[in-house]
């Protein structure tokens, strides 16, 4: 597998999975405005506000579309994630390998020349190809954490909207609405093993820093004598 087709993989994911993103968020700023509109402080709007209720709930069952459509996006993003899970977990070991023997080879690299010579084009060279490896792993997790987001504001903007109307054909829906939330949780992980979010980032780079610092323990003594 190259170059090119780990570029194409993460951007085809990120492209599918960034149109689920989209369907949450136009489904959350609905779910928004009616929170605002049943909020207002505006008395003569009191008839106006009953009629459109009254059409958004009773009519319509939009809850039951809202339901049907996280449903539709959870059977959705779980096919994705079927997918390419085995593909990203392969990819998270290669880029991990690489940066990993890059800055080894960095240290040095940095340890056995002059100062003067820091900013030669082999040295650019190692720092480029670390920064664009890390930033891949970095922009994955961020793209699957703003996914998450939104589910949460999903399941946020359901309990604000609980509280706000107390007829209970709509509390029974939107309790059903919060145990799907619950039971058909969103999200994306790497074999099954690793859930990407941006606390991976974290997790991926300490473990990074850990194994390079004792690569670099067990090696220096090779490799620089001791002057007696």
């Amino acid at each position: 597998m190259n170059t090119e087709y780990y570029i194409s993989l993460k951007t085809l994911f990120e492209f599918l999975s960034s149109i689920l993103q989209e369907k949450l968020f136009n489904m959350n700023k609905l779910m928004k405005e009616m929170y605002q509109l049943s909020n207002s402080n505006d008395i003569n709007n009191i008839t106006a506000k009953n009629i459109l209720f009254d059409i958004f709930f009773k009519l319509q069952g939009i809850f039951d579309n809202f339901r049907h459509i996280h449903f539709e996006i959870f059977k959705l993003s779980h096919k994705l994630n079927q997918a390419y899970t085995y593909q990203i977990l392969l990819d998270l070991i290669v880029q991990f390998s690489i940066i990993l023997n890059t800055l080894y080879n960095i240290y040095f690299y940095l340890i056995s020349i002059n100062l003067s010579k820091i900013l030669d084009k082999k040295f650019i060279a190692f720092l480029i190809w670390t920064f664009l490896h890390s930033i891949r792993i970095i922009l994955v997790n961020n793209h699957c954490t703003n996914f998450y987001h939104e589910v949460e504001v999903t399941a946020h903007l359901l309990q604000e909207l609980q509280i706000c109307y107390l007829d209970n054909s709509i509390t029974d829906e939107v309790q059903q609405f919060l145990l799907q939330l619950l039971l058909h949780p969103l999200k994306f992980t790497a074999g099954g093993y690793f859930i990407l979010n941006n606390k991976l980032s974290t997790i991926f780079f300490g473990n990074l820093i850990t194994y390079l610092i004792i690569l670099v323990q067990i090696s220096s003594p090779n490799i620089i004598k001791p002057n007696f």
